[in-house]
């Protein structure tokens, strides 16, 4: 017998990135730079990270700026959970809801 083989709906993060700082950018300072980064228990290496993200519920804009990761957050780098962001695409329209695989790079 042979598994069936599926292809996941797979995000890159840069893109996800992209949207991050166009999107926050009226909210913050100029300079300021947006990271997205992992839960803890997420696969991650040195410079990346790959995880499973299945949004129940979309948040607004104003919801991913209140879940900021402040201890994670210095000066005008701010950081966001990476569900989060995506939850926030997906309230904002840009994503269509469900389930992805993100794959970010630094």
């Amino acid at each position: 017998m042979l598994l069936q083989v599926e292809q996941p709906k797979c995000l890159r993060g840069d893109n996800l990135r992209d949207w991050l700082q166009k999107t926050l950018a009226p909210h913050f300072p100029a300079d300021s730079l947006h990271s997205i980064i992992p839960r803890e228990w997420e696969a991650k290496g040195e410079s990346r990270f790959f995880c499973s993200i299945d949004v129940d519920t979309p948040i607004s804009v104003v919801d991913l700026i209140a879940r900021e990761v402040k201890e994670h957050s210095r000066g005008d780098h701010h950081h966001f959970y990476a569900d989060d962001v995506l939850a926030a695409a997906q309230g904002a329209g840009v994503v269509s809801g469900g389930w992805y695989w993100l794959y970010c790079t630094w």
